[in-house]
Parts: C-alpha cells; structure tokens; sequence
C-alpha cells in the first residue's frame, strides 16, 4: 500500500479493499469496512449519470444492508463556484441520505460529453466504532450547463451502526458510467 509520513515521525499505509464499476446501475456501492482498519477512503470517480441535473447521494449500511430511514442522516454541503461571489450551502438534520453534489443554484451533475462527478471522502473510525459514523471531504462536478462546481462535503448517521459498506444513487436515474473505490487506512 501506499505509506504517508507524518510530522510526528509515524506514519500510515493506504491500502486497496475494493472498487466497483458501473453499467447503468440504479446504485453502485462497496463492502469491506471493518475493525482491521482505523479510518476508510472512498474515492467516486467520472459518475456519470443516465439523467442529466440530478443530485448525487451517499448511504451507509450495516450488515443488515443499506441504511435508508427516514431522517437517519445529517449532512452539510458547501458549495464552491467560480462564477459566483459567494457560496451558499445546503443541510438537512434530517434526511434519508446525505447530499454529495446538487443541483439547487448551480444545476446538478450533466451527462453530457466531459460531464459527470466525483468525490473523495473519508470516514476516520473503523466499522465497529461506537461513536456514530462520520463522513467528511470534498466532491465536485460538471453540470448540466458545462459549469463546474465544487463542495466541501460533511455528513453523519444519527445513531451508530456498525459500518459494512457504502452506497451512491442519483434522485433519479441510473448511473450510466463510473467507478467507487474503497481503501482502508492503518496508523502505525
């Protein structure tokens, strides 16, 4: 795996669980969180989805499966646009899933040629932690217009499960094209 120095002269290794591939899939998800690993990586790479201006969201599940009650999750969303003079955000205290890229102001990920999204996240417990599980990082996309759009991207589960995996879907629409990857993180 790959190592990373620290200030502090410890270090860590990143190391490859799984990646999967979408086919116009309604959702496109990864397994392999555990207790072997301190915090987890999820990388979304060129999803591209069959509708175009749509909001992308993320889901957590247990062994039980995908967690998708209502108001479970919480999430912040900074968005980020070099065409506008300020930035605005988006939160919910109660939602079903937590927001990644939308369309609100700025028009949702495109599906046109050299448009789509991508995230990198980070979820710094492992999957039996017993604090409540936290994601945070960054995405961005392309939108229906050709504009790009980044986000600052926070969000959490309101009760503690045991993370197993991870889930994306579009509001509406498959995903036509894109890659999920997850990496675990050990601290030495």
């Amino acid at each position: 795996g790959v190592k990373w120095a620290a200030a502090a002269g410890g270090g860590g290794s990143l190391t490859f669980i799984e990646t999967n591939v979408a086919d116009d899939d309604a959702t496109l998800g990864v397994t392999g969180v555990d207790a072997n690993y301190d915090s987890y990586m999820l990388e979304i790479s060129d999803i591209v989805p069959a509708s175009n201006d749509v909001d992308l969201y993320l889901r957590m599940g247990d062994s039980g499966g995908i967690d998708s009650g209502a108001s479970n999750y919480t999430y912040y969303l900074l968005h980020l646009n070099p065409g506008y003079t300020t930035n605005d955000h988006l939160s919910s205290t109660g939602a079903t899933r937590i927001l990644i890229a939308n369309n609100t102001n700025y028009g949702g990920v495109g599906n046109a040629a050299g448009e789509g999204a991508c995230a990198q996240l980070f979820m710094t417990l492992p999957g039996d932690a017993t604090m409540r599980p936290q994601i945070y990082g960054h995405s961005a996309h392309v939108n229906g217009s050709g504009s790009s759009v980044g986000h600052v991207v926070w969000g959490n589960r309101q009760a503690h499960i045991a993370v197993t995996q991870f889930e994306i879907h579009f509001n509406t629409g498959n995903i036509k094209t894109g890659r999920m990857t997850l990496h675990g993180v050990k601290h030495s």
